[in-house]
């Protein structure tokens, strides 16, 4: 995602049906004008409701390993409606340049 990224997010659908112990990890960095930080949300609805789960984590100018553990969360296993969302906050995403960058998101669980 380009700046200014404040204006935009980023959804990824991700039905859960028949899993649960979700836990999302991915790669990324920024530009050195880039989003510097970003929140992580999840609906369970569709996209209606979201629930944030990890608000202004800080993003790297190199690659780094991202891990959002939901294992513990119920509402989340064997979700048809499943969304995630990463919204891009802080001063620099506003910004007239700069972008963030994911790599190998992956959504892992455990078979009901």
């Amino acid at each position: 995602p380009r700046n200014p990224a404040n204006t935009r997010d980023l959804i990824i659908v991700a039905p859960s049906t028949g899993y649960e112990k979700l836990v999302v990890s991915f790669a990324v960095m920024r530009s050195s004008s880039g989003a510097a930080q970003e929140e992580f949300s999840y609906s369970i609805d569709g996209g209606t409701t979201w629930v944030v789960v990890d608000a202004g984590y800080n993003i790297e100018l190199d690659y780094t390993l991202k891990t959002i553990d939901l294992s513990a969360i119920t509402a989340v296993n064997n979700n048809p409606n499943l969304k995630f969302r990463i919204l891009f906050i802080g001063d620099l995403a506003a910004g007239a340049s700069g972008n963030n960058r994911f790599d190998n998101i992956l959504v892992e669980g455990v078979k009901q």
